[in-house]
């Protein structure tokens, strides 16, 4: 008999969202707002094939060079049309990331940051966690055949290569990461400590995703540091 212990979950969630809408909502606020991207990034929008717009407590970030540190603000109005879509979609995210949560810890989860990806031709992300942050998804807007698998790596690797383990015919149990196929209309959740990268796009077509981080209800996100405070109880606003 074999029993699975200290697993590595990922939840999949596939919805029924208009991802037609979404695509469409996405690409006229890279429209709208084109002359400022084009200015900041240096060249032309058609030609930049990893574009990053990021929002936090609505304020919008540009970021060309992968996410890291959103660089530019963008757009006084950070709003993207069909508005109250984006609002019920990202409250979707949050109700699954707190069925999610409930596996692992008894606590309340919310969004703290979400971003949009733009991936064209030859785009791909190297291997990263996302620290200061409970959960990590992403969810599918627009993708195409060969566009890039998501790829999570295996925490044990390491150990498993040791033993000479991670040799075939692979398993769930002995190989080095697992790669989850870029589903329209598909959302993925996964510790944010888990390593993962996304493989290059060989598609003529721009794979289209949004992501997102989830950390504690009472924790306060402030992007410019990139970290986290706890917000005070009330009676605890003198306590160091």
């Amino acid at each position: 008999m074999l029993k699975d212990f200290f697993s590595v979950p990922v939840y999949i969630h596939n919805f029924n969202y208009d991802t037609n809408l979404l695509s469409k909502s996405c690409f006229q606020y890279m429209t709208d707002n084109r002359e400022v991207i084009e200015k900041e990034a240096g060249e032309d929008i058609k030609s930049i094939y990893d574009l990053q717009l990021t929002w936090v407590k609505d304020e919008i970030k540009v970021n060309t060079e992968g996410f890291e540190e959103p660089k530019y603000s963008i757009s006084n109005s950070y709003k993207l049309d069909n508005l109250d879509v984006w609002n019920n979609l990202l409250s979707d995210f949050e109700k699954h990331g707190n069925e999610f949560v409930k596996n692992f810890y008894n606590k309340k989860l919310k969004i703290s940051e979400f971003w949009i990806n733009v991936s064209r031709k030859n785009n791909f992300v190297q291997p990263h966690v996302h620290p200061k942050s409970v959960f990590t998804g992403v969810y599918y807007i627009q993708s195409s055949e060969n566009c890039g698998d998501l790829r999570m790596e295996n925490p044990f690797a390491t150990q498993l290569q040791m033993t000479g383990a991670l040799e075939p015919p692979y398993t769930k149990y002995n190989t080095s990461y697992w790669k989850f196929p870029p589903i329209e209309n598909r959302l993925y959740l996964f510790h944010s400590w888990l390593r993962h990268s996304v493989e290059v796009n060989y598609s003529d077509v721009p794979r289209l995703s949004l992501s997102f981080n989830m950390v504690e209800e009472n924790v306060v996100y402030n992007m410019h540091e990139r970290g986290f405070t706890h917000k005070k109880e009330p009676g605890q606003e003198n306590i160091k």
